[in-house]
């Protein structure tokens, strides 16, 4: 831009980039404020930081939810029967740096170890244990969801199942957690 003030508008670009920035974060908000090699907690309120050398991270810590995903795990019966359960996760983060630092995609580490926990709670868990003792299995899950999210700064609340349905499976190719081997019809015909 070489008419007029064009000059101006490049040099306050420039200046943009290299002079010190504000930053608000909400009360309802924590964050981790990156310099260098270095990370530094930093609280709800005003701070300045210098672009070149810091980059701030900043994520809600207050009461959340989350929806995990419908996921099929096995009923642990011989007929190909699954079940499909979908869990609602309520929790807070306990501890920023962890959350923010110890990890790269923060909200797919939630739900990838949420997942995890609530494999690990109810494989292996007939149709009846897992319908009959609601309450039950709902502080299993919460128990297991907890101990795979502590590590990352987040503390668990309460974690329920949203839904539960039966479906049957079959597997195509391959072997999973949920593999039924292929049955001819006559065998079907005669289950």
């Amino acid at each position: 831009m070489d008419v007029g003030l064009g000059w101006l508008s490049d040099f306050m670009r420039w200046a943009s980039k290299i002079f010190p920035r504000g930053l608000h974060v909400d009360a309802t908000q924590e964050g981790v404020m990156l310099t260098l090699s270095r990370a530094k907690r930093i609280g709800p309120g005003f701070h300045l930081y210098w672009p070149p050398i810091q980059r701030p991270l900043v994520h809600p810590v207050k009461r959340d939810t989350i929806d995990l995903s419908p996921q099929t795990i096995p009923a642990g019966t011989a007929q190909p029967l699954g079940i499909t359960i979908s869990v609602t996760v309520v929790y807070t983060i306990g501890d920023i740096m962890k959350a923010l630092v110890d990890t790269y995609n923060f909200a797919a580490t939630i739900k990838d170890r949420a997942q995890a926990g609530v494999i690990e709670a109810c494989v292996g868990k007939s149709i009846q244990e897992l319908t009959d003792k609601y309450q039950r299995i709902n502080s299993v899950i919460t128990r297991k969801i907890r101990a795979a999210l502590e590590p990352f700064g987040v503390v668990v609340e309460t974690a329920f199942m949203s839904d539960f349905h039966l479906t049957h499976v079959y597997r195509v190719h391959g072997e999973s957690v949920a593999y039924y081997p292929m049955q001819s019809q006559d065998e079907i015909a005669e289950e």
